[in-house]
């Protein structure tokens, strides 16, 4: 069953991933009360999260609304809590809330969180789940390229990710390929 514990994030971090845990704190209300004034502010922080995500992406804030409103709640669930971690230290083998991540310990993380198990390495993640058409990705799917796991944004090439040794858990506009792999994890 998903958890209803709130992720850590350090102190100070990116207001990405403190505006990540207000939301998510909203959505674990509604999840818990049902009623409609917690649906409302749980909406009101997600699409005032993702207003700030496109304009530091560069995107059009209608558009990346449109794109985590349209995700099941349980998408929306992985792509807050992933995004709680933003601003969090890129460490290989590395699973820890608040304070390093390789790229699948991130990924597997944020899925845990709402209830589903991954694999921990990245290419078996995405093999082990249903491989979707880029049409069809949401708001909280992977997204794998060779080594790598990601979680996409719902828009263009928007992806969050923990990139190398030395960077930070972050949102990067990528030119997505084709030979780029989306997955569903609420799938086969």
């Amino acid at each position: 069953t998903p958890s209803s514990q709130l992720p850590r994030i350090a102190i100070g971090r990116d207001p990405i991933a403190r505006g990540a845990l207000v939301a998510l704190a909203q959505l674990e209300q509604f999840r818990t009360t049902h009623d409609f004034v917690s649906l409302e502010k749980y909406t009101s922080q997600r699409d005032l999260l993702a207003a700030f995500v496109a304009s530091r992406s560069g995107l059009s804030g209608s558009v990346v609304r449109a794109a985590w409103a349209s995700a099941d709640l349980r998408h929306q669930r992985v792509l807050l809590t992933a995004l709680t971690q933003v601003g969090v230290p890129y460490r290989f083998a590395t699973m820890r809330p608040g304070e390093s991540f390789d790229c699948s310990g991130l990924t597997l993380w944020a899925w845990q969180h709402s209830g589903v198990t991954l694999a921990r390495l990245a290419a078996q993640q995405i093999t082990s789940k249903s491989r979707i058409p880029v049409e069809q990705a949401v708001a909280g799917d992977l997204v794998y390229m060779p080594g790598h796991s990601l979680i996409y944004l719902g828009v263009k090439d928007l992806v969050l990710h923990a990139p190398y040794t030395g960077g930070l858990v972050r949102i990067d506009v990528l030119h997505l390929r084709d030979w780029y792999r989306f997955g569903n994890p609420l799938r086969g």
